[in-house]
């Protein structure tokens, strides 16, 4: 009895920890940006048999010196999130955004962290309507990792998104079984699945001005050589 309860203990020890940290950061903004660092994670207790997951309404600002907004669909030892054939092979995940204060936004990026995970489909529509936003162009492709098999990316671009303005992203995650072992699961099985999201803006008129200055100089350099 004691070794079970110490076997549950230990693997329930790493949703600790992450739950500690998410209870760390859920009173701040959504704060993403381009870069790896102290990332915010969303944890999410998911069981299967539920085809769609929805996140409500949260509001995300951009900023240079950001991190990825994580979020961790975690499973449990007796209950994975994802596991091979059937109808638990699947998940549907659908999360409202507000654009928050900054530049607008022209993109959207996301990448599944585990093996053996592939983006299936995904859309962006306007909040609380069935009208995609405008401009929308949607690539699902494959990490550069060249040991990955799995289409674990999506980029959304589109028409600049004005700070304030709300979005419902859907998109599908499909377990297709672990080619290289990394992330948690087996062969059979996935038991978390984590989602690294970031914005791309629009360059503000500053760094517009000074793409457009180097610009002309290499226009002009280009000109002194062929003379």
């Amino acid at each position: 009895m004691f070794t079970a309860s110490l076997h549950r203990l230990l693997w329930r020890a790493p949703l600790l920890a992450l739950a500690l940290l998410l209870a760390t950061t859920a009173s701040h903004a959504i704060v993403v940006g381009p870069l790896a660092g102290d990332s915010t994670i969303t944890l999410i207790g998911y069981s299967p048999g539920t085809p769609n997951y929805e996140l409500g309404l949260t509001e995300v600002t951009w900023a240079a010196d950001g991190a990825y907004w994580i979020k961790a669909f975690m499973g449990s030892s007796a209950r994975p999130v994802l596991e091979a054939g059937g109808p638990l092979d699947t998940l549907t995940i659908v999360e409202h955004l507000t654009v928050g204060a900054g530049p607008a936004w022209n993109a959207w990026h996301e990448m599944i962290v585990e093996d053996g995970l592939s983006f299936t489909s995904a859309d962006v529509f306007y909040y609380g309507t069935t009208e995609q936003i405008d401009g929308l162009s949607t690539l699902i492709s494959k990490s550069l990792d060249p040991t990955n098999k799995h289409f674990n990316l999506v980029s959304f671009g589109f028409t600049p998104l004005a700070p304030g303005t709300s979005i419902t992203i859907v998109k599908t995650v499909r377990w297709e079984g672990l080619d290289v072992t990394y992330g948690s699961g087996s062969l059979g099985r996935q038991d978390i699945i984590q989602i690294r999201q970031f914005a791309t803006v629009i360059p503000e008129p500053a760094t517009l001005g000074m793409l457009a200055v180097g610009g002309g100089l290499l226009g002009l350099l280009r000109r002194k050589r062929k003379h």
